[in-house]
């Protein structure tokens, strides 16, 4: 075999092996992409978390005498979100003493997204000495008054209006709004209003909170 015979014998062979190197390549190509895949997976979208509930409107007025006497009513919109929500609410504590306040719940009424409406009975209210003093016969006078709500279920609205009038001065900040607002963190419209007697003029706010 002469020279050129060796040449062509030698094209023909890497020719071949170039054939069956495609051909060994494009089978197992299909085979790594499934593999490619599957070691990246896709980020899941997390879901923010919902607040158990919504506090709709959170009204609070109060009023002072020129004798020192004074009266807080407070007026509160809630709508239920979840069980979480339904837990959180499912008893209303008011802690007050009785020495020289009172409590009184005239309302608490709850709507359901169907349409319909129930108002808890005065039987649900309970009026307790505060554990928390429970064994300090010199607190005597500090208790809670507890409402229970019954058939509350998530998407429902609760409504509830208190009243504390107090027959003595008292300190504004931490006896008149801080109860209040403790459990109450999420509030989309807040009012609250100040009436004092003259020469102080009267003083009122309304703030409203994005969702």
């Amino acid at each position: 075999m002469g020279l050129p015979g060796l040449l062509h014998h030698f094209l023909r062979t890497v020719a071949l092996l170039c054939s069956w190197v495609a051909f060994f390549a494009a089978a197992a190509l299909p085979q790594q992409l499934p593999q490619t895949e599957k070691s990246e997976p896709k980020p899941s979208a997390e879901k923010a978390p919902e607040n158990p509930a919504q506090i709709e409107l959170l009204e609070t007025r109060i009023r002072f005498e020129a004798n020192g006497d004074s009266r807080k009513e407070v007026h509160a919109r809630v709508h239920i979100n979840n069980e979480l929500g339904v837990r959180q609410f499912a008893r209303l504590n008011f802690d007050y003493n009785r020495s020289f306040e009172s409590v009184e719940i005239p309302l608490v009424h709850i709507t359901h997204p169907s349409g319909g409406s129930a108002d808890i009975l005065p039987s649900a209210i309970t009026d307790n000495p505060n554990p928390a003093v429970l064994n300090a016969p010199a607190y005597h006078d500090v208790r809670v008054k507890s409402v229970r709500i019954l058939g509350l279920e998530p998407g429902d609205t609760l409504e509830y209006r208190v009243i504390t009038p107090s027959p003595r001065p008292r300190l504004l900040a931490r006896s008149f709004l801080r109860p209040h607002r403790r459990r109450l963190r999420r509030i989309v419209r807040d009012r609250c209003s100040l009436r004092a007697p003259d020469p102080t003029p009267n003083q009122s706010c309304d703030a409203s909170k994005p969702n």
